[in-house]
């Protein structure tokens, strides 16, 4: 017999803790211990079955510590009987004082023996337990010994997770018996500690649906425990059917031209006093908005469209933990199943099995949209185009909207000594400007399929190219398993 110990692989899950075992506990930080000095038989149902339980492979044998007399000490473990207290029990607590975790004292002082505690006939725990009773309340059910190895995990096989339904009308009943792997939330309804497995003909079960007044326990048919072979398998077949990123439709990736900013600079918007007449003033303002607006059409366009790129198609053109990355955000998740394949698996895959960083960061397309260009000169064209086209949107047509004023100025005196007066203009190109930027918004958004489409081809062309990719490498890792 060898000493049974937890290696680091422990993912603290708590599967195992749901056999029941008395030599193992849960650590405050969630990890499982073995108790001191326990000692196991390589070939026990009690490491088959942990073996079995455990997804990760935690459990293993120290070689360098054994017990001499394996054969000897494997029949006296085949040889243990159910302890049980009998009504001889005179509440008086000694045996309490030996400390041991199987043992608890019920409400009414009674001394409760753990569920399917078995222990051996000549052990030391039974004859200090026979020692210390004044009354001999001890005893073992010669009826219920240990299982045999195949009906043991064949028992085990069939649990099912235990969970509560939404029937649960929080009476806090089922709190009463004492059960360790139930909780109270706050909000009064009763949790399941996570990995809470039962068979369905167990007693314990029985309890909960006698005492629960709502049904509100049931078990959850989806969830069997597995051994690691059939985990590995489950997660082979997973890695083997991944289905690719799915593209986007154009309402995932819609264009709306007016949330985005577009930054019309202008650099005289209101003139000074400084105009003689009406017509100089118009030529002056009509030039300015030419030069500072409407001859930089195209500038305003690529500025929307950039932004609308950097909003809806970055994510597909970057990588990288802390940016929005469709690639990856699906290579963690396939990272954690290649981890956890390997964690079931008994070959050395290397420290790197499980590591995936496929995007296509080589293409053309990918490079040209991460340096934010490739938006499409088409469809800077079309939106000029569309503008051009629609009415009331000429150079001339914004005179409409360029307000002037004029004030009249000292202009010295005439050959009699009277003062004269001349008006002097000027304008204000506001107006326009907020013309012209709803015009041009008008424009952007009656392209909006055009600008959807143009996206969306970019965007299916690297999932094309990231699905095929990727694909390959998972078949070529899971052949590795």
């Amino acid at each position: 017999m060898s000493n049974l110990k937890v290696n680091s692989k422990c993912n603290k899950c708590g599967s195992c803790l749901s056999l029941g075992y008395n030599f193992l506990s849960e650590n405050d930080d969630g990890s499982i211990a073995v108790k001191d000095n326990y000692y196991i038989h390589p070939t026990s149902e009690t490491l088959r079955t942990l073996k079995y339980i455990c997804p990760v492979g935690a459990f293993e044998l120290d070689s360098s510590s054994r017990i001499e007399g394996s054969g000897e000490q494997l029949e006296t473990i085949n040889s243990q009987m159910k302890l049980k207290v009998n009504s001889k029990c005179n509440k008086c607590g000694s045996c309490l004082n030996l400390g041991y975790n199987f043992l608890s004292e019920s409400d009414d002082g009674s001394i409760a023996v753990k569920d399917n505690y078995y222990i051996n006939p000549t052990s030391e725990t039974l004859r200090s337990l026979k020692y210390i009773c004044p009354v001999g309340a001890f005893e073992l059910d010669s009826s219920a010994s240990i299982e045999g190895s195949g009906e043991h995990l064949e028992k085990i096989k069939r649990q099912l997770k235990l969970k509560v339904n939404s029937k649960c009308n929080m009476c806090g009943s089922c709190l009463s018996l004492g059960y360790d792997f139930l909780s109270e939330n706050d909000d009064g309804s009763i949790a399941v500690k996570d990995n809470t497995y039962i068979n369905p003909a167990s007693e314990t079960l029985k309890s909960l649906k006698n005492i629960c007044p709502v049904g509100a326990f049931e078990l959850d048919s989806s969830a069997s425990i597995e051994g690691s072979g059939e985990q590995l398998e489950k997660i082979k077949r997973q890695l083997k059917q991944w289905p690719g990123l799915k593209k986007p439709s154009a309402k995932d990736i819609s264009f709306n031209a007016g949330s985005y900013e577009m930054s019309l600079s202008c650099g005289n918007i209101c003139s000074g006093y400084e105009y003689s007449s009406e017509s100089a003033v118009m030529n002056a303002a009509e030039r300015e908005f030419n030069n500072s607006i409407y001859s930089k059409m195209d500038i305003y366009i690529l500025q929307v469209i950039s932004q609308y790129r950097v909003d809806k198609i970055s994510p597909y053109y970057t990588y990288g933990p802390d940016i929005d990355s469709v690639y990856y955000k699906e290579n963690q998740k396939i990272s954690d199943l290649l981890r956890q394949a390997q964690n079931l698996s008994n070959k050395n895959l290397g420290t790197d099995f499980s590591k995936f960083e496929v995007y296509p960061y080589r293409d053309f397309v990918y490079k040209m949209l991460s340096k934010g260009e490739l938006v499409g000169e088409d469809l800077v064209s079309s939106v000029h185009s569309e503008f051009k086209d629609s009415t009331y949107t000429s150079l001339s047509d914004y005179r409409t909207y360029i307000n002037t004023d004029y004030i009249e100025k000292y202009a010295g005196r005439d050959f009699f000594g009277n003062t004269k007066y001349k008006d002097a203009y000027r304008y204000n190109l506001v107006e326009a400007i907020l013309e012209f930027r709803k015009d041009l918004t008008k424009a952007l958004e009656w392209q909006k399929d055009h600008i959807e489409s143009n996206a969306l081809g970019h965007i299916s062309y690297l999932l094309d190219l990231y699905n095929k990719e990727a694909k390959d490498e998972i078949l070529r890792k899971v052949s590795m398993l």
